[in-house]
């Protein structure tokens, strides 16, 4: 047998080895990190399939694409810049605050759609990934989910066993007259220590603990001693502090908090695609901490407001309908320079002896450029605002562009160009005093004859707006047949008849016959400019201006008419998807299906628990104990002898004699549970009003719908007659004059239009916002990977059904919609 010095020379080495392989690993903190991303983000995952939800896009890390990305090293990253006088308090650390500072990396930029052209254009899809990316709220988001998770594998880790290793060496040398008696002047000493500690689930604790000792004589060289110490110890709570209800709760409700939080981080991606879109943040994110039982808002969509009725859009949405509204401004700003051209013109020509009205419309138009500047300022300070809210720096140039709102532009941009062509040739023909020169007025006529080809292509946008308002009719018929027979209408003493689904179709041959006759006129004023061009020379200077005055106008007016028309047809095609969904049906499916309501109903469980587990420590005190120890003999450290050792067991009573604060915790916790109920009971109050409300402005807004569409064409038809008054033909025997109210009664027409084109265009993308909301209540809201909201057209209860039926059931998702909470038992299972 090996003598104890040589088996301790030859394991000293290796236990040195041990240890310091040891303290080197404990200090690679990038072991520890990845440790704990895989422990966190298996847990998440288990917990996302279970609900059949991806959580690719939970991670922490960013990527290059991002500006959150990081590249420094995460473990040790470097200093930041300091402060330069707080940095002269540091007592660690760089001597040079400068020398360390940090910049963000800007490679995000290449990620941005059409970034090399040097301005960000973002439509809606790119809007939302780019928010994902970069915004700070979901990366917090992302960062309590992590945090709740690393909270459960604290709990987990509580109940796994416990190891620990050490080892203490000593070295002690004595003076000859401090030398204590029998000891030797030069010794050492090894001292190693093991133990294993554990937890059960049903609370008991196991303690064992192996020491050795090695006293080394360097004088004589050898091993006075070495001995070794095996002790145990386990104790079994049997009433108060034990059983598996008691012992297992804080895992449960960990287990229970991070299924919650991965449900709130599902919906927060819901939420995070409200609010960048329609600037609507309906959801909370993770919570870290066990919170009471949820409140959602108490009215989602807010209260019917304006015009329409309908709320207001933010976001990108809310964005798109101001770029809108400017284009409004700006074809309300043609039209009336059209009509300050028509009206200068009427006077030259002396169809008006009245300048007042000429002053009237240029009034009109100094107004409408001035809100039109005042439009566009306030346009870019929410642009800016909206790109911090992405994430991205406010100096970026960004353009916002999408089909979405697009599509409402009654009005054609390639029509009003026109329209600011033509006013722009047309000015310096009224000008009898500037425009003198023959070669000078052939220009004006040939560019003004260059548009010739732009007319044709205008047409054949306004012949396509009358097509799609021929394709929209069965759809138009079918609405109109729905709303004739609504309650609502009747009450309002709206005639039946105004919702005829006979007027529709004429109406749509009628605005094909007035495009067509338009385009007629409009090929009549270029053939009398190609004559006039072509006669110019044989004619009077100023006779051939003013005729070159009074077409350009008539071309004016003609695009006027043009836009109008187009507008009209354009009016015509717009419909809203069909909602027929009723509130019992509603408040049905949210139940089965909400996410925050499945949260709601767990964490009134959750307080209910708390009682249970309050309660026990109420309860007398009755443990078993066993302790034992067993240790060598003589100097043979490795021998272990059971005559050297002893064995206890014994039980421990504690007498209920003094519970005070075990009895305030357990009142406590009955009182928070009865809030927890009323909190319950206010959820499902939030939820059936938020829905109904919602449910009622879906309503409103369809009638609504039609209500503004026809206002718009009112308006229309008012400029339309305004305009004919400036060129209406004079009575036999009579002087053609325009009537003295003209200019005012364009002017009134033109601020109507503006105002119905608003309220319309709000109430279209009003319902838009209505239905993502609706959508959202009723927890069938789905986002694609992409992070996108998958759209899912009309709310009638055939579609909503074959959507339930597709959708996958999460476990636990189904209760039955006058769902009790189960009656107290003493047993509560775990959720693993």
């Amino acid at each position: 047998m090996r003598s104890p010095l040589s088996l301790t020379r030859s394991l000293l080495p290796w236990s040195l080895g041990v240890v310091a392989a040891l303290g080197v690993a404990g200090c690679a903190r990038g072991v520890y990190r990845r440790s704990a991303d895989r422990e966190v983000y298996r847990s998440i995952d288990r917990k996302a399939d279970r609900l059949g939800a991806s959580s690719e896009n939970w991670r922490l890390e960013r990527g290059e694409d991002s500006r959150l990305f990081d590249p420094t090293n995460l473990d040790h990253p470097p200093m930041p810049e300091d402060d330069p006088v707080a940095h002269e308090l540091m007592k660690t650390g760089p001597k040079s605050a400068a020398a360390r500072g940090i910049t963000f990396e800007e490679g995000w930029r290449k990620s941005l759609p059409n970034a090399d052209a040097g301005e960000v254009v973002l439509t809606l899809k790119d809007a939302v990934r780019v928010a994902a990316a970069n915004s700070r709220d979901f990366q917090r988001a992302r960062e309590d989910l992590y945090l709740s998770a690393l909270d459960l594998s604290e709990e987990r880790y509580l109940f796994r066993p416990h190891l620990a290793l050490g080892s203490t060496g000593t070295r002690q040398e004595f003076g000859s007259t401090a030398r204590p008696q029998g000891a030797s002047l030069r010794n050492g000493s090894i001292e190693s220590e093991g133990a294993i500690s554990y937890l059960s689930g049903w609370g008991g604790e196991l303690l064992a603990r192996a020491a050795n000792t090695i006293l080394f004589d360097f004088d004589n060289a050898k091993v006075r001693t070495a001995t070794s110490l095996f002790t145990f110890s386990v104790v079994q709570p049997l009433m108060r502090f034990g059983g598996r209800a008691r012992v297992l709760e804080p895992l449960t409700q960990a287990e229970r908090h991070l299924l919650a939080n991965v449900r709130r981080m599902e919906q927060y991606q819901q939420g995070f695609y409200l609010d960048i879109v329609a600037g609507r943040d309906p959801a909370d994110g993770p919570a870290r901490a066990s919170s009471a039982v949820s409140t959602a808002p108490p009215l989602l969509a807010g209260s019917p407001s304006g015009v329409g009725g309908v709320p207001s859009a933010a976001g990108f949405l809310g964005l798109l309908e101001e770029q809108q509204r400017i284009r409004n401004l700006e074809t309300n700003k043609a039209g009336l320079q059209a009509s300050l051209e028509q009206l200068q013109a009427a006077f030259d020509a002396g169809r008006s002896t009245g300048y007042l009205q000429v002053l009237q419309a240029r009034q009109a138009v100094g107004n409408a450029q001035s809100s039109l500047l005042a439009a566009r300022a306030g346009y870019d300070t929410r642009v800016d605002a909206f790109k911090q809210k992405l994430g991205l720096p406010p100096s970026l140039a960004v353009a916002l562009r999408d089909s979405t709102i697009e599509q409402l532009a009654i009005f054609d941009p390639a029509t009003n160009k026109l329209q600011d062509e033509i006013n722009q040739l047309a000015m310096p023909l009224h000008d009898a005093e500037a425009l003198t020169e023959p070669a000078v007025l052939h220009e004006k006529i040939a560019a003004l004859e260059k548009l010739k080809p732009v007319f044709a292509q205008r047409f054949i946008a306004a012949r396509r707006e009358v097509v799609a308002f021929h394709q929209a009719l069965p759809g138009r018929e079918a609405q109109y047949r729905k709303l004739r027979g609504r309650a609502d209408a009747a009450a309002l003493g709206l005639d039946p008849e105004r919702f005829n689904p006979k007027a529709l179709r004429p109406r749509a041959v009628e605005a094909q016959n007035r495009i067509a006759a338009l385009e007629k006129s409009v090929d009549a004023a270029f053939a009398t400019l190609h004559e006039l061009a072509a006669t110019l020379p044989a004619l009077d200077f100023q006779q051939a201006r003013a005729r070159a005055s009074e077409t350009a106008a008539s071309l004016s007016a003609y695009v006027l008419e043009l836009s109008l028309d187009h507008a009209g047809a354009r009016l015509e095609s717009l419909t809203l998807p069909a909602s027929d969904l009723d509130e019992a049906r509603a408040v049905g499916i949210a139940r089965q299906n909400r996410l925050d309501w499945m949260n709601a109903r767990a964490e009134l469980v959750n307080a209910w628990r708390k009682i249970d587990y309050n309660a026990n420590p109420l309860m007398s005190g009755l443990d078993l104990r066993l302790d034992g120890d067993l240790g060598s003999t003589g100097r043979q450290g490795s021998h272990l002898d059971t005559r050297n050792g002893h064995l206890l067991a014994g039980v421990t009573i504690d007498t209920p004699l003094d519970r005070l604060r075990e009895r305030n915790t357990f009142r406590e916790s009955q009182i928070t549970y009865q809030r927890a109920r009323r909190d319950y009971q206010l959820f499902e109050d939030n939820v059936s009003g938020s829905l109904r409300n919602t449910l009622r402005l879906v309503e409103l807004g369809q009638l609504n719908f039609e209500l503004r569409r026809s206002a718009v064409q009112n308006a229309l038809s008012q400029v339309d007659l305004a305009r004919l008054k400036l060129i209406e033909p004079p009575k036999p025997g009579q002087v053609s004059e325009i009537s003295v109210t003209t200019a005012r009664d364009l002017v009134s027409a033109f601020s109507d239009l503006l105002s119905a084109q608003n309220d319309f265009l709000s109430l279209y993308v009003g319902n838009e916002v209505l239905r993502m909301e609706l959508d959202y209540e009723l927890g069938l809201m789905e986002i694609d990977p992409a992070g996108h909201w998958v759209d899912p057209g009309a709310f009638t209860k055939e579609q909503i059904a074959r959507r339930l039926e597709r959708r996958p059931a999460a476990a636990g998702e189904k209760l039955a919609a006058n769902f009790q909470p189960a009656p107290a038992t003493a047993s509560v299972p775990v959720v693993q």
